[in-house]
């Protein structure tokens, strides 16, 4: 013998109807707005081990800029502007001579190593301290083949410093 009881099945298709409102609203969204639907595109591509570092430095740079909007960047000694389209996520090792385009880009490269160290130089007395303490920590986050590449690569700008002093005072114009 059935159930006398008839079935509520009210609080079920209530649920169900929030469900289908929930699924049009996203769809709606990707069909709207193109990016968005790129976004998951892409984010569907990060191997599933990257995704909360991604995530955490997507964050944290989105953190910045929006502090910085804000009126903050007084405090944090810099103002986040705008999007950098060369950014990197995933550190890169090189794995064979590079090949350069031109000599151009390996002069400016050396410009803006020059630069950076240049303005971490002029900076009050308790800055390089700082600057040393994270470029340690980030360091020690490398990994061996990294950290070999980076000896090397310290190596080479001794050198080159060395030998551009050494033909400055060959010349007088040290």
């Amino acid at each position: 013998m059935g159930d006398p009881r008839p079935l509520d099945l009210v609080p079920a298709f209530e649920a169900l109807s929030t469900l289908m409102d929930a699924a049009s609203a996203i769809a709606g969204e990707l069909r709207d707005d193109p990016l968005l639907a790129r976004w998951m595109a892409v984010f569907s591509q990060i191997p599933p081990e990257d995704r909360r570092t991604v995530l955490a430095v997507l964050e944290r740079e989105v953190a910045m800029r929006v502090a910085s909007e804000s009126g903050a960047d007084g405090a944090m000694g810099f103002r986040v502007t705008h999007p950098n389209p060369n950014a990197r996520i995933y550190s890169r090792v090189a794995t064979r001579e590079p090949t350069y385009t031109s000599v151009g880009e390996i002069g400016e490269a050396m410009r803006r190593i020059a630069t950076l160290a240049h303005a971490v130089l002029r900076q009050s007395p308790g800055v390089h301290p700082r600057w040393e303490a994270i470029a340690l920590e980030h360091g020690e986050q490398l990994p061996p083949e990294e950290l070999e590449a980076l000896a090397w690569y310290g190596r080479l700008i001794l050198s080159i410093v060395e030998r551009v002093r050494a033909r400055r005072l060959q010349s007088g114009a040290a």
